[in-house]
């Protein structure tokens, strides 16, 4: 069946609207206010200065939904490593074996360990469960939190996360590659729904890396569709 929301590419003026929309979504989530602290408008800009960057990438391919206001509605990020040597292609933070940071990026120094394991496994988990094999990886899903629903513009419970993801798969199908994310508790029941399997799950406890006791524990899955 054709989605009934309409699909389009992302473009270099979208990347500020981009950024807003993602770190009003994200932003409340307390494993994100740890490692990044609260937002700034110069953190806005130099997001959507990377997201710029990213999209350049011949691998990129991003898409959104709009809506009928004109603004968007839903966007979804999606990066085809078709080359089985990837892994020696990738640049930026992604690279090293471990989390570096040089101390210029302005990120808050309480957030330090936070973003070091975090990065750490988020990098790790790509490498180790699909290095040498050519396939999909989703950079940024569609927010499925409760506080992202309530975001003005995010209107994921009209279905667009849904057809999101559905495009992203269809063109991996036309490829013939796996598919490759890593979920948070709040999008786990959406891509269950389309066919994503559990290869590798985590937890931490955010207050073993300078969190609040009362923000408890953050749990993440890496997860797989293969190739139809």
């Amino acid at each position: 069946m054709a989605s009934a929301h309409e699909i389009l590419p992302c473009t270099p003026a979208d990347t500020l609207e981009m950024a807003r929309l993602e770190r009003a979504a994200y932003g409340p989530e307390p494993l994100t206010l740890l490692m990044f602290g609260e937002p700034a408008p110069s953190a806005i800009n130099a997001r959507a200065d990377k997201f710029a960057q990213m999209m350049d990438h011949p691998s990129s391919r991003w898409w959104k939904v709009m809506a009928d206001d004109g603004k968007i509605a839903g966007i979804a990020l999606w990066n085809f490593r078709t080359d089985e040597n990837w892994i020696e292609q990738l640049d930026g933070p992604e690279k090293p074996d471990e989390y570096v940071e040089t101390g210029e990026e302005g990120l808050p120094e309480s957030g330090y360990a936070a973003r070091r394991a975090f990065f750490n496994w988020l990098y790790g988990v790509r490498k180790r469960r699909m290095g040498g094999k050519p396939h999909v990886c989703t950079l940024r899903r569609p927010p499925c939190s409760k506080e992202a629903q309530e975001v003005p513009g995010l209107k994921y419970r009209r279905g667009i996360g849904g057809a999101l993801v559905k495009h992203g798969l269809e063109e991996a199908r036309k490829l013939g590659m796996p598919t490759w994310l890593e979920a948070s508790p709040e999008g786990f029941p959406l891509y269950k729904a389309h066919g994503f399997e559990i290869v590798e799950p985590v937890a931490w406890t955010l207050a073993e890396y300078g969190g609040k006791e009362e923000d408890g524990k953050v749990e993440s899955w890496g997860m797989i569709k293969e190739a139809a």
